[in-house]
């Protein structure tokens, strides 16, 4: 992966987490908190899928890549962020997760 690549999508994923964690601890909102959060997660997908001229368009393909990466890298944590970013996602629908989980999972 080139750096400038890289850089890129990690500084976008910088970008979308800082306003999270300000939805969750400032605003208390959870739905928004939740909404940002998720995305982090596409825009690394997003990288590796672009560096190796995949397409990353579905949340199925995103989940195939990252089974791909957690072989390649030997890195089984790797299979379950797609879960844990949908499943922060849905909380901006449902709101079922409390601020303690959230915050849980932000981090």
């Amino acid at each position: 992966m080139t750096v400038e690549n890289a850089n890129r999508h990690a500084e976008m994923s910088c970008r979308l987490i800082q306003p999270a964690n300000y939805e969750l601890t400032q605003r208390g909102d959870r739905a928004q908190a939740s909404a940002k959060a998720s995305a982090p997660e596409a825009f690394a997908v997003k990288a590796i899928a672009e560096d190796r001229q995949w397409r990353p368009g579905s949340h199925d393909l995103r989940r195939d890549i990252m089974d791909l990466m957690a072989v390649e890298f030997d890195q089984p944590v790797f299979i379950s962020l797609p879960e844990a970013a949908d499943a922060l996602y849905n909380n901006f629908y449902e709101g079922r997760r409390h601020e303690w989980q959230m915050r849980e999972r932000l981090a």
